[in-house]
């Protein structure tokens, strides 16, 4: 979890972006009991719904950075209910 959220907060273009989604892929195999999903998707209707309540999520803000918007959707999608 640790390396997850370490990649997620360097996300800044494609290589970096990359190494998260690896990593997540790996949080995903190791983890799968702490997602909030069993379902591919279910989890890619979780990130959707996230991305479009984030507004009011206190203390997030939208990156400008496209890369590091998307890493955040499918990061935070793993446990959106």
């Amino acid at each position: 979890m640790k390396d997850l959220i370490a990649k997620l907060e360097v996300v800044k273009d494609e290589k970096s972006f990359l190494a998260f989604f690896r990593a997540l892929r790996k949080d995903r195999e190791t983890n799968a009991g702490s997602w909030g999903s069993e379902k591919i998707e279910d989890y890619l209707e979780a990130s959707v719904a996230w991305a479009e309540d984030f507004k009011d999520i206190q203390g997030y803000s939208v990156s400008d950075n496209p890369w590091k918007r998307v890493a955040d959707i499918l990061y935070c999608g793993r446990t959106y209910h």
